[in-house]
């Protein structure tokens, strides 16, 4: 603590392949690591594809879409009424069975994403995940708008 090193140069933070390091591996920032630099000026090699990352990136991208949307985006709610919506100060789900779908995707084991999952069933008054699951397959939530709260959509956001 305290000690500063300066350093100027081109290089890449290595990610580690299985196999390749041995130090603590409950680091909680163990996937960035960057313990080794390799110094050069070569090309960076691309990152590591992981359906993983895939599936968070799009369940992030679908409620970032919904909570966070920008005029030209399409919608299934007329402009009007979204414009209204926004102007009482509430946030409008237009594509709920979507985000229930890649929860879904994204948590398949019954332990993950518990307060997400949760959150979900709420929002869209189920029994539990399950059944809100059921229901999204079948299409029963096609078409279902959600309207939030400016907290509870931060709280979705902060979830996801």
């Amino acid at each position: 603590v305290g000690d500063t090193l300066r350093i100027s140069g081109t290089g890449m933070c290595n990610i580690r392949t299985s196999g390749t390091w041995s130090a603590k591996t409950n680091s909680p920032f163990l996937p960035f690591d960057c313990s080794q630099i390799i110094w050069n000026d070569a090309r960076s090699l691309p990152l590591p594809e992981s359906e993983l990352v895939n599936k968070a990136t799009a369940l992030t991208e679908a409620v970032n879409r919904q909570l966070h949307p920008k005029p030209e985006d399409e919608s299934r709610v007329s402009a009007s009424l979204r414009s209204a919506i926004q102007k009482s100060g509430m946030v409008l789900l237009d594509d709920f069975g979507d985000i229930v779908l890649k929860t879904a995707d994204l948590c398949s084991a019954k332990d993950d994403c518990v307060r997400l999952k949760n959150a979900l069933v709420n929002l869209g008054n189920s029994k539990d995940w399950d059944a809100l699951v059921k229901r999204a397959n079948a299409g029963k939530l096609d078409g279902v708008n959600v309207l939030l709260r400016p907290v509870s959509a931060e709280s979705l956001d902060n979830l996801v």
